[in-house]
């Protein structure tokens, strides 16, 4: 019994000693401006031009569409700027309090909220959603990003 007793003590000490010695996560900053907080250089990781390498639409390849010429530019003084076949457009852009969106136009008739699915330095993950009307239900489009 006294042997058992040793073998448990030793068992909970060395848990204790493995539990105590695990090195805890930062939590993601609720102010992804602010330098001092980890994750901040997130602003900086997204400042630059990436190309469209694919787009889903609900999920499924976008059918007939060249995105070759697309691409996405953010900017450090936080301006956009959007090139996609036809369809060119820019203004201000600004991450969310939580940094897992991007804003674009915040508070004008063209806004548009793109979440961040997947961020690294070579590749970016945004999706934005549009409501649909009618027979259209939401829809969801998935850019695949990278440099």
């Amino acid at each position: 019994m006294k042997r058992i007793t040793s073998n448990l003590m030793l068992l909970l000490a060395a848990v204790l000693v493995m539990a105590a010695s695990c090195k805890k996560e930062n939590p993601t900053p609720t102010d992804p401006t602010d330098p001092g907080k980890p994750g901040a250089n997130k602003k900086e990781q997204l400042s630059k031009t990436w190309k469209v390498d694919a787009m889903l639409v609900n999920n499924s390849p976008a059918q007939g569409v060249d995105h070759s010429g697309y691409s996405f530019t953010f900017k450090a003084d936080n301006t956009y700027s959007i090139t996609a076949g036809t369809f060119s457009g820019s203004g201000p852009w600004e991450l969310n309090s939580t940094g897992q969106q991007v804003l674009l136009s915040k508070g004008t008739a063209s806004e548009r909220v793109g979440v961040i699915v997947n961020l690294t330095d070579n590749r970016l993950d945004l999706e934005f959603t549009d409501a649909g009307t009618g027979k259209t239900g939401e829809k969801k489009t998935l850019f695949k990003l990278k440099q």
